[in-house]
């Protein structure tokens, strides 16, 4: 004979839902989650729109900075990751 499993009902089913989707929603991690990823998609928006509103010559000007600011940041993390690889090698040779 089969035995057939208990079906719960619809409306346990959504009381079931709406506990977990409250643990979820008071978790102080899942809106700090929520305010970065808003953030990185909205940061570069508010910064071109920026750059467009800008004057004349003070667009020209952040433009520039921005492209020496972000040389300097890569240069710095090439860097950082060969220091760490050269670390790396002392530590595997001696």
């Amino acid at each position: 004979m089969v035995k057939l499993r208990k079906v719960r009902g619809f409306k346990e089913s959504i009381v079931e839902f709406l506990q977990i989707l409250r643990v979820i929603l008071t978790t102080k991690w899942y809106w700090i989650l929520v305010g970065f990823s808003l953030l990185i998609v909205l940061g570069p928006f508010v910064g071109i729109f920026l750059f467009l509103i800008l004057p004349s010559p003070f667009n020209l000007i952040a433009l520039v900075a921005l492209v020496i600011t972000w040389g300097i940041a890569a240069g710095y993390k090439d860097w950082i990751t060969a220091k760490i690889k050269e670390e790396k090698v002392k530590a595997g040779s001696g």
